[in-house]
Formats: C-alpha cells, structure tokens, sequence
C-alpha cells in the first residue's frame, strides 16, 4: 500500500470514530405534549431518553410553565434515587435526580410533575431548561437545548359562545344530540 492509500483508510477510520461518538450522545430529557380542562390537575413524566450504551448518572433542570399553571407537586419516579427541588427568584423549579449510591439513571420516565391549570387557562407551555445530564461518575456534563412541551386547553362539555357550541375544541352551529352532525 502507498501512503496516499494508506492516508485515505486512515481518514475514513477517524471520520467513523466521530461519527460513532456523536451518534452515541443523543440525550433528551422531555415531557410530551398534554391538554387540560380548565382547572385540572394532571400527572406528568419528564422522560429521559438515551441512547443505549451510555449511562446517566444525575439529571438537573429548570421547569418554567407559562401564565395559567402551576406545579403543585415534582417526585422521583424512582423512589431509590434522591431527589431535590428548589424554587428559583424568577419563579422556575429547579429538579434534580441523582443516585447516592452512584447507580444510574434509567433510561424512561425519570420525574413525575403534577401540573394544575387555572380556571380561566387558554393553553400553554411547559419548558425544560438549563438541563444538565451527568455522565461519569467523576460529574462529567452534557448540557441539552430547551425542550418545550405545549399544553392544549381541553372543553369537555358543549359551550355556547356568541351562537356556536365548542366542545372538545370544535366548533359547530348546531348542538350535538342523538341523530345530529355537527354543521
């Protein structure tokens, strides 16, 4: 083999090893989008996606709902992991999950929330921000982008505003009732 061959294999080798590093560090730490009724409380999971092969050790995070929600409670979702929250001066709630015992964190649901919206909620969203995954036990990090999860306002029961009956977010000019289309 000549040194041009040689410089070519050499190349392709190291460009496979980058690839096969960045491959294997798609984290993610999300919510997946959810309705509420006017004045519901639901429970929600923060899952914790990663790829397999790599180990988490902690998870932090800031959760920031907009106007018309409040979280009225966040636990682990693995009771044999220690879990702290913190509320923030700009009204965020800082989660984190870490195992003292220097286990690590499965992958799936990590943190369970429980979001409640205001009686007069139009719709909204849940941000997960400043997340930090730890990946050695030493405390090596990996800082993730924002995830944002929208929350939809459900209507349940036909409500009658200005001539139209909205129920479960359609609109129609007629009341549903048995035999009926909406129209």
């Amino acid at each position: 083999m000549n040194k041009n061959t040689i410089s070519k294999w050499f190349s392709m080798f190291v460009l496979m090893m980058v690839a096969g590093i960045t491959g294997a560090t798609a984290q993610s730490l999300a919510v997946a989008d959810f309705g509420l009724e006017q004045g519901e409380t639901k429970e929600v999971a923060i899952n914790l996606a990663i790829p397999e092969g790599q180990t988490i050790y902690g998870v932090q995070t800031d959760i920031v709902l907009s106007e018309g929600l409040s979280l009225e409670n966040a636990v682990a979702a693995d009771a044999n992991l220690h879990f702290a929250k913190n509320t923030l001066t700009g009204g965020a709630t800082r989660v984190a999950l870490v195992s003292l015992a220097g286990a690590s964190i499965p992958a799936g649901d990590a943190i369970k929330l429980t979001v409640k919206a205001a009686n007069d909620f139009e719709g909204g969203t849940l941000t997960l921000s400043n997340t930090k995954l730890t990946t050695t036990t030493a405390g090596a990090e990996i800082n993730l982008a924002d995830s944002v999860t929208t929350i939809e306002k459900i209507v349940f029961v036909p409500v009658l505003t200005d001539g139209t009956y909205y129920f479960q977010n359609v609109a129609s000019q007629k009341f549903l009732a048995a035999g009926d289309s909406w129209g």
